[in-house]
């Protein structure tokens, strides 16, 4: 990340950007995987009714986190720990979602939100405390599979999900001790 960077929890004002980035991240990365109608058409505003009220939602364990510059928002991280918003049982932590700005990938903003989610849920644990987190990766997207993996991440378990008119399979990514990322 660039100096002039910062990671911050992100308030309701932050939302509509929030969606922005989701749905421009989804649309470079999910190309060729996706239907490209489903990706062309309203996903911003599909993005935004997503994001709307989610403030509300959060427990003071979850967390929404942004990471702006000098410029505004370049990327966010979602972990949730509640059932209500996702989260399976066995698991302490959900990560729902995690995108920067296309033009910004391979910048380090992705590992540097990984590494303050994992802060933050490490700071919501006893010390010794094992954090075992999750997240699903859509099969084709093997760009994130190589970064979770390279941040500890292992596949785990498979499933097929309905996504943009399409069935596709995702395998989900499991950190035995996610507190462990924050290093």
């Amino acid at each position: 990340m660039h100096s002039e960077s910062r990671i911050r929890t992100a308030t309701t004002a932050d939302l509509p950007a929030i969606a922005e980035i989701h749905a421009s991240s989804w649309r470079a990365a999910y190309r060729g995987i996706l239907a490209d109608a489903f990706l062309d058409g309203d996903l911003l505003q599909d993005h935004k009714t997503r994001w709307a009220g989610i403030a509300e939602r959060l427990t003071p364990q979850d967390n929404l986190l942004i990471a702006t510059d000098g410029e505004g928002a370049v990327g966010f991280i979602a972990g949730w720990t509640s059932s209500a918003l996702g989260c399976d049982d066995g698991y302490g932590l959900y990560i729902n979602n995690l995108h920067v700005r296309p033009d910004l990938r391979g910048k380090k903003y992705g590992e540097s939100l990984c590494r303050a989610l994992a802060r933050n849920a490490k700071a919501n644990t006893t010390a010794d405390a094992k954090i075992r987190a999750y997240l699903w990766v859509l099969d084709g997207n093997a760009p994130a599979h190589r970064f979770y993996h390279r941040l500890g991440g292992r596949d785990g378990d498979r499933q097929l999900t309905e996504l943009g008119g399409r069935t596709i399979g995702e395998t989900r990514i499991v950190w035995d001790d996610f507190s462990l990322v924050a290093s």
